[in-house]
Order: C-alpha cells, then structure tokens, then sequence
C-alpha cells in the first residue's frame, strides 16, 4: 500500500497551500512552542519534581495539538494525543513521574520536530514504524498508571475537565478560518500567558542583516561624499551640518539594529546543561555541573551555535578522566560554565577541579576540531589554570 494511501500528509490542502506566505510563519509558531517544551525538559531533568513545568509541558502539547490539526498530519496529531494523556496522568502526581516517562516525552518531541519541520520523513517507512511503536509504548505507560490508579483507588491522575482542551480548540479544529486569524490567537494567548502587554514583531535575521548592510552603504557613502561637502560648503554651513546629523543618526540606527541581535546565554546553558547531565548520567559520573552568567549577551547566531563546541569540550574533558586507568590519579567532581564581560568582550570561562596540565590537554586531537568550530564563530580559545590548580578553558567572543 502506498505512503501516501494511508493518509500520513495530505498534499492537497487547499488552506496551506493559499496561505504559503503564512505557512512559515505558522511553522515558527511551532517550532518556538517545540523549544520552549525542550527548555521545560532541561528543568524537569534538574528536579523532576516541578510541577509547574509539567503543567507548562502539559499546555505547550494542548496547544500543539491544535496545530498539527491543522496541518493534517494523522501521525503527528496520535503522538501528540498520546503524549498529552500521559502528561495529564502525570501532572497532577509528580511522583508518577520517572526517567522512562521523561524518555518517552523527549522521544515524542523529537519525532513532532521531524513531522513538522522535514516533510521528507513522513513517507519513511521505517520512520513511520519506529513512530507508530512509540505510540504504543507511550499509551502502555499511561494505561498502566491508570490501572494503578483504579487498583488503589486514585483517581488523581485522571482528573482531565472537557473545558481543560482549550477555547482555542474549536477555532484550530473546525478550519473555519484564515491561517492569519489562528496565528493571531496564538500570540494572543501567549500574550495572556505570559501576563505581559507589550506587543512584540518577528523579524529574520537575514532581514536585519539586510538592514543593517543597507546603512552601512549609506555610512560609505557618507564617508566619501563628507571631505567634498566640507570643501565646497565649508564646516558651517547648514548643509553640511545637516549630513553630518544625518549620519550619526544613521549610525544610531545602526546600533540599535545590531542590539536587536542580541540575545542572552540563557536559552544556550540550558540546552548545554542537558547535554552534559545526560553524558554524565550515561557514564555514571558523579560530577557537579553547574553555570554562571546566563544574562550575558551575545548574538544570537553565536549563542545558538556555541551549544556544540561547548559541549564538546566539556565532553573532552569528562572524556579524559574516563580514559585514566587509575581513578584516584586524575579526579574530576565539579564542572563550572561562567559567562562574564571585561574590556568589552565577552568571555566564557569552563573550569573544573581536574588537575591537568593545560599543554598535555591542549595536545588532545579533538581540541584540534573544536578551535576550528570556535574560530568559524569568531571565537579564541586559551587554556589556562584556575585558583584551584584546576584546568581553566576561556572561550573569548571577539567583536
């Protein structure tokens, strides 16, 4: 039978197809709601007994629900379903939450990312099975909780009121309405969520840039006309005084632009902090891992791709103390991210209390890769010992 007889994508939705120009608009929505549900994770990964986080999931996979009606997807709407029954189970008694529950949540945001984001996957058999098999274990999980539940008499973890589905629902399900019309309430309702007024725009990166390439021709062009104007108006003349305005309030604009750019470290020590958790849970490790600095801003392209290298040296690291035959020679327990400004630049400094030569760590081969990965970002990398004989690693972010 064929892919596409079972209804996984229907190609010929003719909402999506008159609204490409809100397509991508849409899928953005979905794509910032998959992340903040992935932030949520890292906390419930640090204390899986926040409650609030599970309630904050729990909504996150309500709205997500309604959105991927939308787009007529079948298999992402049953992970979606799955997924947010068991978080209903759950929410109310965290203590009914454990590692394979997290697992299988993680699971199901991954495979929604991939429906949503790579329209390739949903004709991959081999996808589609691996997806329909975590379906299955993901229902398994939340009807054997109930039974539990029902055994013991609780009925906590089934507490779900029909009004619990949303005033959103019906306008997501009925597809009475424009595609502008649904991503108005979205932002509406995240407006109402956050408890905050002020009215936010989206614009690409690759917009900006635009922008901010604009002005910078207009600066060059400035600075080749100034001497001439200087020359034949004199420096107190109006005109001249009147470009010279201009410009700097171009340049004005230049900044604020390029600060629009910013972002804070805090989105990327979370994602850091669960990749490290999950590489020392792996292998057992008893190590403390803990970040500084979070509000330190950075660009945004820089804070999203130094994720990678930064964990790849902590990493190396971990890597290293593993390697040792004898573990009382090299002793690692404590691993400490700090971000911090000096002399105008921003700096992130990783130290632990391993006592390790800087030069014998800088021979490692993998630092090799790792100083190409920082260097493409405009990134150095220095090693060094910190107070406690300790090694130090300073990732310096030029301007």
């Amino acid at each position: 039978m064929d892919i596409k007889d079972r209804n996984i994508f229907d190609g010929n939705n003719g909402l999506l197809q008159e609204n490409k120009a809100y397509l991508e608009d849409f899928l953005i929505e979905v794509r910032e709601i998959i992340e903040d549900i992935e932030l949520e994770m890292v906390n419930l990964q640090m204390d899986p007994r926040i409650k609030d986080s599970l309630n904050s999931i729990y909504c996150s996979f309500n709205t997500l629900r309604g959105m991927a009606g939308l787009l007529n997807n079948p298999l992402c709407n049953k992970i979606i379903n799955a997924t947010e029954e068991l978080l209903d189970t759950v929410r109310n008694n965290s203590s009914l939450f454990n590692k394979n529950i997290f697992n299988r949540i993680l699971d199901s945001v991954n495979f929604i990312k991939k429906l949503c984001t790579d329209t390739p996957v949903i004709f991959d058999y081999r996808f589609i099975a691996e997806a329909e098999e975590h379906i299955q274990a993901v229902s398994k999980i939340n009807d054997d909780i109930l039974q539990d539940n029902a055994q013991s008499g609780d009925n906590s973890g089934s507490s779900r009121a029909d009004a619990s589905y949303g005033s959103n629902e019906p306008v997501l399900r009925e597809k009475k309405v424009d595609a502008t019309d649904i991503i108005k309430e979205i932002r509406t309702q995240k407006i109402r969520t956050n408890g905050n007024t002020d009215q936010y725009v989206k614009i690409p990166l690759e917009r900006l840039d635009q922008i901010i390439e604009i002005i910078r021709e207009v600066e060059n062009i400035y600075d080749s006309l100034k001497n001439e104007i200087t020359l034949r108006f004199g420096t107190n003349d109006s005109l001249t005084e009147g470009c010279a305005k201009s410009y700097y309030l171009i340049n004005d604009i230049k900044k604020i632009l390029t600060e629009l750019r910013m972002v804070t470290l805090h989105q990327a020590f979370q994602k850091l902090t669960r990749l490290t958790c999950s590489f020392i849970e792996e292998h057992q490790l008893e190590v403390k891992f803990s970040t500084i600095g979070e509000n330190v801003e950075v660009d945004k392209d820089i804070a999203d791709k130094l994720v990678l290298p930064l964990g790849e040296l902590i990493k190396l690291l971990l890597e290293t103390r593993i390697s040792v035959t004898d573990k009382t020679e090299l002793c690692i327990s404590n691993i400490e991210v700090m971000a911090y400004e000096e002399n105008d630049l921003v700096n992130i400094d990783i130290n632990s209390d391993m006592d390790l030569n800087p030069e014998d760590f800088g021979r490692a081969e993998k630092l090799k890769d790792i100083r190409q990965q920082l260097n493409s970002l405009n990134c150095a990398l220095t090693l060094g010992s910190n107070a406690d004989k300790g090694l130090r690693i300073t990732i310096s972010i030029r301007e």
